[in-house]
C-alpha cells in the first residue's frame, strides 16, 4: 500500500513540474531562454528522460510546444 502511494505522489509531483515547465515556455516572460535552461531551472536533471515525458504527456516535443504556443499568443 505505502508503495502505491508513493508512486502516485512521485507521479503527481511529476506531473506539476512538466506543468509548470508547459507554462513557462508559453510564457513570452521566457521567450528569450532556452528550453535546457527552463527544465534545469525546474529541476529537471535528465533533459533526454524530460523530453520523452514531456511528449508522452503533452503530446509533442517542448520546442513543439513552444513554438505552438507562441503562435497561439
Amino acid at each position: 500500500m505505502f508503495h502505491s502511494d508513493q508512486s502516485s505522489i512521485s507521479r503527481e509531483i511529476a506531473n506539476a513540474r512538466l506543468n509548470r515547465i508547459a507554462a513557462d515556455l508559453a510564457s513570452p516572460q521566457c521567450a528569450g531562454r532556452s528550453v535546457t535552461n527552463i527544465a534545469y531551472a525546474r529541476g529537471i536533471t535528465n533533459f533526454q528522460s524530460f523530453s520523452r515525458s514531456f511528449k508522452k504527456h503533452f503530446g509533442q516535443t517542448p520546442s513543439d510546444y513552444r513554438a505552438n504556443a507562441s503562435t497561439q499568443r
